[in-house]
């Protein structure tokens, strides 16, 4: 009788329909467990790429409100206030759904906060340091992570406002500043003691371009002309010309003082300077001509200054 009770233990009839309704559960709860967190990834990935896109084309049209949001493009004709960045550029922050009432900054955000249309969202403009930034967060609830936040930042380039700034700092501030200050030092000048009015004088008097050599001349022209030494080969005269200053444009600067006369050593620099302007090797050619101590009018005579026109030299004569 007992063997006939505990019989069915060794029986494997059925084993394998047991066997799957214990293991199957199992398994699919694995599936639809790497099911939800891949669409959990998915869901943060989309939230990141959407941050990110509506960050990045809000910063590319910072420069214009007027320009096409998804595309960049700008009509002609449409420019935001030329100052505007002066006095309506401050770190402001637009939620999704809420309008606008900072100005531009405000305006400019807002145009990207439709594209999220997913969770809650907002967009900033602030700042690190000297540069700027747009700062956009957006909140969905992802499978298995609860409510989650992603937060993307792109930076404001703007090239055309760099260039304009750095222009106006390197050349036109300091003419400004030199003429505010100007005032200022002419009333000392003038309130001063008489040996300093006497040293003012002495410094504001015109130098006198007189030098008693061909250096002193140079150093002087390559201060003015911001040049310097060079040479190139000749072919038709000779085989290579010095150039005493040869400045950032390409233009060859040579030196010469006291009177000249066409001839000798003159006409072979003449025709070795007109050769290197036909064959391109220089942009153009000016002959400076300074006053000699003990001399008397600097510049050429009227063949030189003729032949000189004739093959297109520039002639400068400082006084």
């Amino acid at each position: 009788m007992a063997k006939a009770k505990w019989k069915w233990l060794g029986n494997e009839k059925g084993s394998f329909t047991l066997e799957a309704a214990l293991v199957m559960p199992v398994i699919m709860l694995i599936v639809i467990s790497l099911l939800l967190l891949a669409v959990g990834q998915l869901r943060s990935a989309q939230l990141y790429k959407f941050s990110y896109q509506i960050a990045d084309r809000t910063a590319f049209s910072w420069s214009n409100s007027h320009r096409e949001y998804k595309t960049g493009a700008l009509t002609p004709g449409f420019y935001d206030p030329l100052y505007w960045r002066l006095t309506d550029n401050a770190p402001v922050r637009v939620d999704k759904g809420s309008v606008p009432d900072d100005g531009l900054p405000g305006a400019k955000l807002a145009k990207g906060l439709p594209e999220a249309s997913f969770g809650d969202a907002y967009s900033a403009m602030d700042r690190s340091g000297l540069f700027s930034y747009v700062q956009v967060s957006s909140s969905s609830n992802v499978p298995w992570q609860g409510r989650k936040t992603l937060i993307a930042n792109a930076s404001i380039t703007e090239p055309a406002e760099f260039i304009r700034n750095t222009d106006l700092i390197l050349n036109d501030l300091p003419k400004y500043v030199q003429r505010a200050t100007a005032p200022a030092q002419a009333s000392a000048a003038q309130n001063g003691t008489q040996q300093n009015s006497g040293s003012n004088e002495a410094a504001n008097k015109p130098r006198e371009l007189v030098f008693s050599n061909h250096a002193e001349a140079l150093a002087y022209l390559r201060t003015i002309v911001k040049g310097s030494y060079s040479s190139r080969s000749t072919t038709e005269n000779g085989t290579w010309r010095m150039i005493d200053a040869l400045d950032r444009d390409g233009i060859a600067h040579q030196v010469y003082v006291g009177p000249k006369t066409y001839g000798g050593d003159i006409k072979d620099q003449l025709l070795k300077d007109a050769e290197l302007v036909s064959k391109g090797e220089v942009k153009g050619v000016v002959w400076h001509f300074f006053r000699k101590e003990g001399a008397g009018q600097p510049g050429p005579s009227r063949s030189l200054a003729a032949e000189l026109q004739k093959k297109g030299i520039m002639v400068v004569i400082h006084e």
